[in-house]
């Protein structure tokens, strides 16, 4: 049976929705335009093309994390790392699209769309119309099902890597980019270390700072949210509790879901446990063979701008996956402004670093997270 556009589209979203997040929660919420004039209605300063469809692109404001003003900047990658798989399956399909990012507001009608749908627009995807006699036929097949591939079988790797050591030319390879600059943008400076001695500076600041996770109680409740115990329980966003101590028994996981608890974990920084797990994170930043860092210029960078490079880091990460690389975010050092401009500082970084992450051989087995069902993610203004 012949696609159709809309089978396409939800194609698309159904890669798409295998893109990481913050916390794995997911905030994107696609919101399709009926027609050329509710498009006309909420951009008038574009020009439209009658022809295809009109799709918002949008941050769900109740999947927003919120615990720390950094956590945005967060969200917006992880939007970003979305609609770059999306854009790149329909390009594989041979369904052209054009994106308009939106820097500001721009008029009463997109913010009562916003406040109904409870979403923020971060762009206008434009898919132009496609010949019906080639919707059954990908532009390239093979380009499709490797990326519908790499997306399903990437993973992030919190533990030990391989002991393999890793290729040079696959480790350069990383930071080329053929994804269209349009989508990807150019603001994102990517750098790879190599270095044992800086490595291990960097280790030791995460070491000092990772505590920090769970210093305030409403910053550490609203991870704490996000861990699934029951392995045995349908989830659809979080992250299992064996994607961080490994495989566990019941009787375990009973004891790690009251002792990570927050009002516990406040009263156990009295005898220095987070302490503890910062220190054995930062032993983990220390064995790893690479690090990699991504910044941009702006020390304030606009919420485009980040979406930008989110579609880079999900061509690297998809790009090191195919490789056999795992990459392992190390968020916390830059969601509080000390342990960020420590680390920017001990790097030499001239901006805001936005990406930290340990990077090296995959392991073979690797930890599933939920995922949200590709129908519940795409809605009709």
């Amino acid at each position: 049976m012949t696609p159709t556009p809309t089978d396409i589209l939800r194609d698309a979203i159904e890669i798409a929705r295998w893109a990481p997040s913050s916390h794995n929660a997911q905030p994107w919420k696609i919101v399709r335009l009926p027609d050329i004039e509710t498009a006309g209605l909420l951009f008038p300063h574009l020009n439209l093309d009658g022809d295809g469809e009109h799709l918002l692109l949008t941050l769900d404001s109740n999947r927003r994390l919120r615990a720390l003003p950094s956590l945005e900047h967060e969200m917006y990658l992880s939007c970003g790392m979305f609609t770059g798989l999306m854009c790149m399956a329909l390009q594989a399909w041979g369904i052209p699209w054009r994106m308009h990012w939106i820097y500001e507001k721009t008029g009463p009608a997109l913010r009562d769309l916003e406040m109904k749908l409870q979403c923020r627009t971060l762009a206008l995807l434009t898919i132009a119309a496609a010949d019906a006699a080639d919707l059954g036929n990908p532009t390239d097949k093979d380009r499709l099902e490797r990326l519908r591939d790499l997306a399903y079988k990437r993973k992030t790797h919190r533990g030990p890597f391989a002991a393999r050591q890793l290729d040079e030319g696959s480790v350069t390879a990383l930071s080329t980019s053929s994804w269209p600059q349009t989508l990807t943008g150019d603001a994102l400076h990517i750098h790879i270390e190599h270095n044992h001695s800086a490595i291990r500076g960097a280790s030791d600041l995460v070491s000092r700072f990772a505590k920090l996770d769970f210093n305030k109680y409403r910053v550490w409740k609203e991870t704490y949210g996000y861990i699934r115990f029951d392995p045995r329980k349908k989830a659809e966003d979080g992250f299992y509790l064996q994607c961080l101590f490994g495989p566990m028994n019941g009787l375990r996981r009973w004891y790690l879901r009251g002792m990570l608890s927050p009002a516990v974990m406040q009263a156990l920084w009295l005898v220095s446990v987070p302490q503890r797990i910062a220190r054995q994170l930062g032993a983990l930043v220390a064995e790893s063979p690479l690090l990699l860092f991504g910044y941009v210029d702006d020390e304030h960078p606009a919420a485009p701008t980040l979406v930008q490079a989110g579609a880079r880091l999900m061509e690297l990460w998809l790009k090191a996956q195919s490789l056999n690389m795992a990459l392992h975010p190390i968020s916390v050092m830059l969601q509080h402004e000390d342990a960020r401009r420590a680390l920017e500082h001990h790097m030499g970084v001239n901006g805001r670093l936005v990406f930290f992450s340990r990077l090296g051989a995959a392991p073979e087995t690797g930890c599933d997270s939920p995922r949200r069902a590709a129908a519940d993610l795409l809605v009709t203004a």
